[in-house]
């Protein structure tokens, strides 16, 4: 930019008009093109510069709450920083000892980070730090949960954590934004195309914070449905299959696994755990999603429970990897459609121990007329039942009881009926409380209980199913499934007190699109290509310019301001693109569409992406209105940050009023200032005008009108050309 000329037209410009500030307020707050680079440097794109003005009340520059020149309009996601032990993410995370404190390297980030969420996977409690201005100040957050105000502001991301007892730290995402464009993350493949959401919230236990607890949350399909803690509000669909949860964050997905229906539609209510992976003790936050009619169901009893095996669904043997087998004389297990068969003999777990929490399971005794449940065996390998066991029989003195190094330590004469399925459950509480409780096979209607507080028993072993007798068919037992969760008491619950309104949230879409170990953009595994298109950005302005730029290989990207209507397709990286060359078509919402297709032996991804989108601002510095300009040469002087500097403009001028206008220059470079030959005229009516060189409707004309007087004689000289066009 020629700083001298624009100079001498902000000296002859003198006081602008409230107008003028407002159109050159509007113009900077357009800011800058910035590309943000997951690892690279900040960089300005060509044609866009920052210059400050010094004069009163001239020029308004626009400035956030920090004092940092705003830059709005420009969205980018990118993928978080991501350490794992498997050494799959951006940082390899070592093996951490438990009740060890672990501090990571500072990553640095360009941009000041304004929001972080942290999410992690352990195999039990940490508290974990993080901080944004590389370790000078740490946050304590919890999984899932964004921190902002509680953060202090920089450009270096770290974090340290702290391990509980028996805990494994497996994986550390870091998630952020930044004051100048980044939003987030690419966001949630399994969120795609869903269309409704609710928030709800979740009350801590006052004996602490709890870990990868597994939570009853009932979801109703309409406001009719009984018990539900949310419900849907008749937008489900029939199956329950649209059904997702969430963190705070509204991205990270948790673990679910559906129980029951139960009702008559459109009034069903299904009840589902859901696996949180930290609740504090004053509760969390939580979102449910639904509405997709292409959903398909993410119920996972085996990702939700510590422990499970649906035995019906085994097709015919136990894995070797999870079960050990033991039979005694004339003994038999076999795994059927209709569960596990046992008969004079036991299945042991062979990674799974069990010290506190909840059991459950189901099974039905048919000639044997006993039901054993070890849930804590040190040494599974012995033929001894010196361990805890839930028994359930027809015996006399032996019905529902428990049992510890094989002594009936409670009973209650409740006996079971042969060839009936029962529901049972074993609760364990730190203080080795132990409560056994028998129930229908929906675990809806209790049927007996009993309780022990056992002092001499193992704390923790391995659990087994088993049966007695002599086999040969006369000791079978039908077990269906099992499984183990956390217990807290009191429980934690779904808090009802003031359900939240519907909420339809904005997603991106994913399209044969997945994200990889590093949550970078990739194709799914048997797909050639697919596309991702981000959520719709909505403007107060017609966009006319957009700057697309992404950081990943095999991949392109297509741009759309009317909501994706039209796109511009295969753009190049960091291109400018107008309106007004017929790139695309003006609107009001934004859509950036990235494409990846494999067509060589590296696989595509993208790792991070941005739009930069602008209305096409031009305003005129000067003259402006009220100035007095003397035939010969005179600066006019504009700004049109949005266009690239090499961008045509065109000049013209008036000297009625705008009632005509004469050409100065049809193209001239978009530098901010063009030495403008001004005619021998006297007039009071005089304009001057600029647009855009391929849109006149874009322009901007000097608020008012000024004053062009003729050169005395003495004052004629050479007359001096323009400069800057093409």
């Amino acid at each position: 930019m020629n700083m001298h000329g624009l100079q001498e037209g902000l000296d002859h410009h003198g006081a602008s008009s409230s107008l003028k500030q407002k159109k050159l307020n509007e113009t900077l707050r357009s800011g800058l093109f910035v590309s943000l680079r997951k690892c690279g440097t900040l960089r300005f794109f060509s044609g866009c510069f920052v210059f400050l003005f010094f004069f009163s009340s001239a020029v308004c520059v626009s400035f956030n709450a920090e004092g940092a020149m705003a830059a709005s309009d420009l969205i980018a996601y990118q993928s978080p920083f991501v350490w794992r032990t498997d050494g799959r993410g951006d940082f390899l995370l070592p093996v951490i000892a438990e009740k060890m404190e672990y501090i990571s390297q500072p990553v640095n980030v360009n941009g000041v980070v304004t929001s972080l969420t942290a999410s992690w996977e352990a195999t039990g409690p940490v508290a974990l730090l993080v901080s944004a201005d590389a370790g000078l100040h740490y946050t304590p957050v919890v999984n899932g949960v964004p921190v902002s105000s509680e953060l202090v502001k920089g450009e270096a991301l770290k974090w340290k954590a702290v391990l509980g007892a028996e805990t494994a730290l497996l994986e550390v995402t870091l998630a952020f934004a930044t004051e100048n464009g980044i939003a987030g993350t690419f966001g949630e493949p399994a969120l795609s195309r869903f269309l409704y959401r609710k928030p709800f919230k979740i009350s801590g236990s006052s004996s602490g914070a709890l870990y990868n607890y597994q939570l009853m949350v009932r979801v109703g399909e309409s406001s009719g449905s009984a018990s539900a803690d949310i419900v849907c509000d008749g937008h489900i669909l029939a199956d329950f299959n649209d059904i997702r949860f969430t963190s705070a964050d509204g991205e990270t997905l948790l673990p679910h696994a559906l129980i029951s229906i139960e009702g008559k539609k459109p009034n069903r209510t299904a009840a589902y755990f859901v696996r949180f992976p930290e609740i504090p003790k004053d509760g969390i936050k939580a979102f449910l999603y639904y509405g997709n009619p292409v959903a398909m169901s993410l119920s996972s009893p085996a990702d939700t429970f510590d422990f499970y095996e649906d035995f019906t669904s085994l097709k015919g043997s136990l894995a070797p990897e999870k079960w050990s087998v033991t039979l005694g004389t004339g003994g038999s297990a076999q795994a059927a459609p209709e569960g596990l068969l046992l008969d004079a003999a036991a299945v042991s777990a062979k990674t799974f121990e069990f010290k506190e929490g909840i059991i459950e399971y189901v099974a039905a005794a048919q000639t044997g007329y006993e039901t054993r449940l070890i849930a804590r065996d040190p040494d599974p390998a012995s033929a001894m039942d010196a361990t805890l066991v839930a028994y359930a029989s027809a015996l006399d003195g032996a019905q529902h009881c428990l049992v510890v190094d094989n002594i009936v330590k409670a009973n209650t004469p409740a006996p079971i009926v042969a060839g009936v399925y029962y529901g049972y459950r074993l609760t364990a509480d730190k203080n080795n409380l132990l409560t056994f409780e028998r129930y229908d096979a929906n675990f809806s209607k209790k049927q007996a209980a009993v309780s022990y507080q056992d002092t001499e028993g193992p704390a923790k072993g391995f659990v087994a199913l088993k049966t007695t007798g002599v086999g040969l068919g006369r000791s079978l037992t039908k077990f269906l499934w099992i499984r183990a969760r956390k217990y807290a008491s009191p429980e934690p619950r779904v808090d009802v007190s003031a359900p939240a309104a519907e909420e339809t949230p904005s997603l991106p879409i994913f399209h044969h699109i997945v994200l990889d170990a590093k949550k970078n953009l990739v194709l799914e595994a048997s797909a050639k290509s697919g596309y991702y298109i981000i959520p719709g950005i909505k403007t107060d302005y017609l966009i006319r310019i957009i700057v697309p730029a992404w950081e990943g290989q095999g991949a392109s990207v297509d741009v759309s301001a009317d909501g994706g209507k039209n796109y511009k397709k295969d753009c190049v990286n960091d291109a400018y693109y107008y309106v007004s060359k017929g790139d695309f078509s003006a609107g009001q919402t934004l859509r950036g569409r990235i494409n990846l297709k494999k067509e060589t032996d590296a696989a595509p991804y993208m790792a991070y992406a941005s739009f930069s989108y602008r209305p096409g601002n031009i305003v005129l510095l000067g003259p402006n209105g009220g100035d007095s300009v003397t035939a010969g040469s005179h600066v006019i002087t504009w700004t049109a940050w949005d266009y690239e500097s090499s961008y045509p403009m065109k000049l013209e001028y008036s000297s009625d009023a705008g009632k005509t206008y004469q050409s100065v220059s049809e193209r001239v470079a978009n530098t901010g200032s063009y030495l403008w030959t001004v005619p021998q005229v006297t007039t009071d009516q005089a304009l001057v005008r600029i647009s855009d060189a391929f849109d006149k409707t874009v322009s901007d004309t000097s608020d008012g009108v000024f004053f062009i007087e003729k050169k005395t004689a003495e004052k004629k000289g050479a007359a001096v050309k323009g400069v800057g066009g093409f």
